[in-house]
């Protein structure tokens, strides 16, 4: 297996929230020792959010507010930055994206989010409070447009923004789901590497993108916090309407199956995704 050369096309990885991209961050980063490298947050990240002089200097000078904003010439790019941002600054890198069942990414990223101490979210000012939303059950936390940047069908907002079709506080309308299909498989035949996280072989196949071997470690994994010890993760996801969960996580399947895809995965995907899923609630146990 060859080693990553300076002179091949940078990398952009396409981070979307937990979808074991911190991992593969840092994995990549050791792999490839790049001497160049820009991490950023998009300003989807940010939703309706506008308070932004309340959050700190250190913190708001990480946010991209559009594409010309980014550096030129970095290897390695990573962050949730928005991919319209990215392909028009870096259209010679080489793009990496991996997605996860997508229910299972949404009740992890909101124990994430409400596993943040005040001390830690307190640079970030309102915006902190925002993601204290995540302290409400999680039929609360989901249908309140606070988070919906990062609740309804992330993959989508990340991939596609700016999207007429997507409004910054407002749910995507089912009306446009089949519009924002073909928008999104325009995009994923662009990335050069879409891959699944619960494919067993997904560490092997991105040592053949990247050209080396990788290793991986566990960073930034999703826990509960000890205020939480009480906590039914799976009696807090049931109290959800289902059709909700469905449409809050439609598009982003659409992504995952097309991960699935492109990886030639021969299973049935309905019961993988239910036994993906069912994994994720038994995983998640509050500290006693």
């Amino acid at each position: 297996m060859q080693a990553y050369r300076p002179d091949q096309n940078g990398i952009v990885f396409v981070h979307l929230p937990k979808c074991a991209g911190t991992a593969t961050t840092n994995a990549i980063r050791r792999a490839m020792s790049p001497k160049s490298e820009y991490i950023g947050l998009s300003i989807s990240t940010f939703g309706c959010f506008e308070e932004f002089d309340t959050i700190s200097d250190a913190c708001r000078n990480t946010i991209v507010w559009n594409a010309d904003d980014l550096p030129s010439g970095p290897e390695f790019v990573y962050g949730h930055l928005q991919f319209q941002f990215t392909r028009k600054a870096y259209p010679a890198h080489r793009f990496l994206l991996l997605m996860r069942e997508p229910r299972s990414r949404l009740v992890s990223h909101w124990l994430y989010w409400r596993s943040n101490s005040d001390e830690a979210l307190a640079p970030w000012g309102t915006w902190g409070e925002w993601i204290k939303s995540s302290r409400q059950d999680f039929d609360e936390f989901v249908s309140d447009r606070r988070a919906f940047c990062q609740t309804d069908n992330v993959a989508a907002r990340l991939l596609l923004q700016p999207h007429p079709a997507i409004r910054e506080g407002q749910l995507i309308d089912e009306s446009e789901f089949g519009k924002i299909k073909v928008s999104l498989k325009e995009a994923l035949d662009s990335i050069h590497f879409v891959g699944f996280t619960e494919d067993q072989n997904l560490s092997q196949k991105l040592e053949t993108f990247i050209g080396q071997p990788l290793k991986f470690e566990r960073d930034n994994a999703t826990t509960i916090r000890s205020a939480d010890r009480n906590l039914d993760v799976r009696d807090q996801v049931q109290r959800i309407d289902p059709a909700m969960f469905e449409r809050m996580t439609y598009l982003d399947k659409f992504v995952w199956e097309y991960a699935l895809a492109r990886s030639n995965f021969s299973g049935d995907i309905e019961d993988f995704r239910n036994r993906c899923f069912d994994r994720t609630l038994n995983g998640y146990h509050a500290p006693t």
